[in-house]
């Protein structure tokens, strides 16, 4: 009796968890693209330009330190 009980109980358990875990993976896919769109090359350069006002070195302005 009681393990029948003990059973059911455990399988809306790991129902739950599974549904837990699928609403992680859509959370983390989401962040992933959410990070991606934050960290494009157009953006940070779009930003560093239209906010806070830098410009591109001209040629000789560049150094490379090694």
């Amino acid at each position: 009796m009681w393990r029948g009980v003990a059973f059911i109980d455990l399988g809306y358990e790991i129902r739950q968890l599974e549904r837990r875990e699928a609403e992680l993976v859509d959370i983390n896919r989401e962040l992933e693209i959410e990070r991606a769109m934050l960290s494009s090359p157009e953006r940070i350069e779009s930003i560093a330009v239209n906010r806070l006002g830098l410009i591109a070195p001209e040629q000789g302005q560049i150094r490379v330190v090694k």
